[in-house]
């Protein structure tokens, strides 16, 4: 339910969501993002530390740049 309520979200998981999406189908984009965000929240529980929020430009920006280091 969370993964289906950030696809429209201006976060971090609805631009994964929104990349996603463009290369998969809408089903498949909903249960990576699903996995991601089960990623986070095992991190926090299991490591007992907050979550770390970055802004999405910042997260496009490493997107691009690890883009172009494995292009």
């Amino acid at each position: 339910m969370a993964a289906q309520s950030v696809k429209q979200a201006d976060c971090v998981f609805g631009s994964l969501y929104r990349r996603l999406k463009s290369r998969l189908d809408k089903a498949q984009a909903t249960v990576a993002t699903a996995h991601a965000i089960a990623r986070v929240v095992y991190r926090m529980l299991k490591y007992k530390v907050e979550y770390e929020a970055i802004n999405v430009k910042e997260y496009e920006a490493k997107y691009k740049e690890q883009q172009i280091k494995y292009a």
